[in-house]
């Protein structure tokens, strides 16, 4: 120990080196027991790299947004597909209709003609060729409503 100058506390209390290396006795002087964990190497490893949790993750999060986005897709499907089943229905019910009309508007027409070869007098004759024009228009009417309703179904 070093001479003590002064009686003070710091000159008596001096680090002094140890003549031992400290790895030739750190590990004797180690009173707590070692406890080997089998599983402590895969969560080492674990811990180390996410890459793997993180893709798992994505799988599952993808998968998850893949089938809901597919059953909802469903849903609107067979939504659209009523409604599509419906207007097929209605388109139908108005094809049944426009024939009803046409029909009728064709025997008009043929009526017309057959009172238009018979003798009429000049106001009668006037009327029926009237009448024989309105039912033409109707009838090319129909026929266009006809085609723009087969587009509008297809």
């Amino acid at each position: 120990m070093a001479e003590l100058q002064n009686v003070g506390v710091v000159d008596s209390l001096q680090y002094q080196p140890s003549q031992y290396p400290k790895e030739d006795y750190i590990e004797d002087l180690n009173t707590q027991p070692q406890v080997f964990d089998e599983k402590a190497a895969e969560i080492q490893a674990a811990n180390k790299s996410r890459l793997g949790a993180t893709l798992f993750s994505a799988m599952v999060i993808g998968g998850l947004a893949y089938l809901g986005g597919r059953t909802m897709g469903k849903r609107a499907a067979k939504a659209e597909l009523e409604k599509a089943k419906e207007a097929a229905a209605k388109y139908e019910e108005s094809q049944k209709v426009i024939e009803e009309i046409k029909n009728n508007a064709e025997n008009l027409n043929k009526r017309v003609k057959a009172l238009s070869q018979n003798n009429v007098n000049k106001g009668g004759q006037k009327f029926l060729n009237y009448l024989r024009d309105i039912t033409n228009k109707i009838i090319e009417k129909i026929d266009g409503l006809n085609k723009t309703a087969k587009d509008v179904a297809e």
